[in-house]
């Protein structure tokens, strides 16, 4: 994490993939600077929601709403937290029976089980200082493939800021930067020809 990186000095190293002019900042009133930021929080939240980040992952203990879900076979909704983007899975439990819904206005976990429900969750973040490089690359990665018809009318920019996204990814996972969802254990042959 790079104390010294900023939305403006990420959006510089999407325009420098597409060889467009630099920015001072997302409020300079140049065409370059309008563009990242009509995008940037959209691409970014995208992005955090898109890979399970380590660095964005958020542990939550819900409260139950007093309003009933209006789904007959859910008994509780849990309103989730402001910062949510994506549900990893309910905190220890694999066999519960849940959904995410819009409850009241506002996104909810509806279930049967009692509170608090504790979750794990993809949250947003806003702090440029606590992204891993990986991140850092991958999201200037992705506005520059975003934002290459629109400033530079150039197929082979927008392929080539495409291929480099894929190599940060590949580059993320090789440093495990992503949560690993428990993964269920093959079933034994032996057991499956018994039956």
């Amino acid at each position: 994490m790079a104390s010294s990186v900023s939305e403006t000095s990420i959006c510089n190293l999407a325009l420098q993939l597409l060889g467009a002019e630099r920015i001072t900042s997302l409020d300079q009133a140049t065409r370059n600077a309008r563009s990242c930021l009509a995008c940037y929080a959209l691409i970014r939240d995208r992005e955090l929601s898109r890979q399970a980040w380590r660095f964005a992952k958020r542990t939550a203990e819900l409260a139950a709403s007093a309003v009933v879900p209006e789904d007959d076979d859910f008994d509780a909704a849990y309103p989730l937290p402001s910062d949510f983007l994506r549900l990893i899975k309910p905190k220890d439990r694999n066999d519960l029976d849940w959904e995410v819904v819009n409850h009241g206005g506002s996104p909810a976990i509806i279930t049967n089980d009692g509170a608090p429900l504790k979750i794990q969750y993809i949250g947003e973040i806003t702090d440029t200082t606590k992204y891993p490089m990986t991140f850092v690359h991958a999201l200037a990665c992705a506005i520059a493939e975003h934002l290459a018809e629109e400033l530079t009318q150039s197929n082979t920019k927008k392929d080539a800021a495409a291929n480099r996204y894929r190599a940060w990814i590949a580059e993320a996972k090789k440093q495990h930067a992503f949560v690993q969802s428990p993964a269920e254990a093959p079933e034994d042959t032996w057991l499956s020809v018994r039956r």
